[in-house]
């Protein structure tokens, strides 16, 4: 990301350029725990460099803060398409195959077929058989994919043990999937403004390192006084409110 590239701009490149060609024909394959895992890392370090946040902030920052979800719902989404697809499809013999392998499939397999009855199970979705009768369009089943899936995330991501650490002082209401906290959304593409937004983002997250961190984990003698005031402490409080030598 370039420094004049507004976050918000960049995410947006981002998924639409980057994210479709990573997770191209992925959705027809019966993923293991660690290849999510390894694209997760992928999808994770990259919202993190977007948004200039360190390595030991949240994921439940790193995604909301720019309304993104992890890897795991793409690929979820694009299992469900593709299993709406083969039911509406005229294609007589595949519906019966997958009615056939959803039939006789073990619970503890780890075929696609089996995987695509969990999801619906997990999400509390339709049935293969309800999807039969129902014959929902391809828009009405991707809406009812998108959001059942992305309300069941959001509740995730939102009650996670990590976001009261921090996402403390953000309003959960300000959070929502598909659109970037305020905090991003009115950064302007120019260096000083995206600079200042990195700067509030960090605080926001408690990231920014201030001198009592630096005291508290470097090995060598450092002061936990406000190098600007000299008078107190550079806590994040004193910081932003009382130091003399900034208000």
């Amino acid at each position: 990301m370039a420094v004049t590239d507004s976050p918000p701009l960049s995410v947006k490149i981002y998924i639409s350029h980057v994210l479709p060609r990573l997770l191209y024909g992925l959705e027809c394959l019966s993923l293991t725990g660690s290849q999510l895992k390894e694209l997760e890392s992928f999808h994770i370090k990259s919202l993190r460099q977007l948004q200039s946040l360190p390595p030991h902030d949240a994921h439940s920052a790193v995604f909301l803060l720019v309304g993104c979800v992890p890897i795991e719902v793409h690929y979820n989404l694009g299992m469900l398409s593709l299993l709406g697809r083969i039911i509406r499809s005229n294609n007589r013999p595949l519906v019966n195959l997958t009615m056939r392998e959803c039939a006789v499939s073990d619970l503890n397999s780890n075929s696609w077929f089996m995987k695509c009855l969990k999801l619906l199970h997990r999400y509390n979705l339709p049935d293969v058989c309800e999807l039969l009768d129902c014959s929902y369009t391809k828009l009405q089943w991707k809406s009812i994919c998108k959001k059942a899936v992305l309300t069941q995330w959001m509740d995730i991501l939102l009650q996670s043990p990590v976001f009261d650490s921090s996402l403390k002082y953000v309003n959960k209401d300000m959070l929502h999937i598909g659109r970037c906290h305020p905090c991003w959304s009115f950064t302007k593409p120019s260096i000083k403004d995206v600079k200042r937004s990195i700067t509030r983002v960090r605080f926001l997250t408690e990231t920014y390192i201030l001198q009592c961190t630096k005291s508290r984990f470097n090995q060598f003698a450092v002061h936990w006084l406000g190098p600007l005031c000299q008078q107190e402490p550079e806590t994040t409080y004193h910081f932003l409110v009382k130091c003399p030598a900034l208000h």
